[in-house]
């Protein structure tokens, strides 16, 4: 029973922005290695560390539904960054995970 979305959901922070600015996203692999493959494009100043990820079996759903969520804190309409303290960030990710476990186990 194979599953394309499997994956983990990130948090990622760049040392070099003062603010609470936090990406969140999902990748197919491993965090450290996507937080890697950004932090090695020109656009980005220092590079992007991982501050919590979650392993789930439909992380790209995970994503679109921690968007949608902290949708009052994004940034920019195309870009996957969102201004809040990361307490907000994480409560809002670990809430939509525990009402995803909810409704599967139903």
């Amino acid at each position: 029973m194979g599953n394309d979305n499997h994956g983990e959901l990130y948090v990622m922070r760049c040392s070099a922005m003062k603010e609470a600015i936090y990406k969140v996203g999902y990748t197919d692999g491993i965090s450290s290695d996507r937080a890697k493959q950004i932090s090695s494009a020109t656009g980005v100043p220092l590079s992007l560390l991982v501050v919590k990820s979650w392993k789930h079996p439909n992380a790209r759903a995970l994503e679109t539904e921690a968007h949608m969520m902290l949708a009052p804190y994004r940034m920019n309409k195309s870009r996957e960054f969102f201004s809040a303290e990361f307490d907000v960030i994480n409560n809002i990710i670990e809430s939509v995970i525990a009402r995803d476990t909810t409704d599967t186990s139903s």
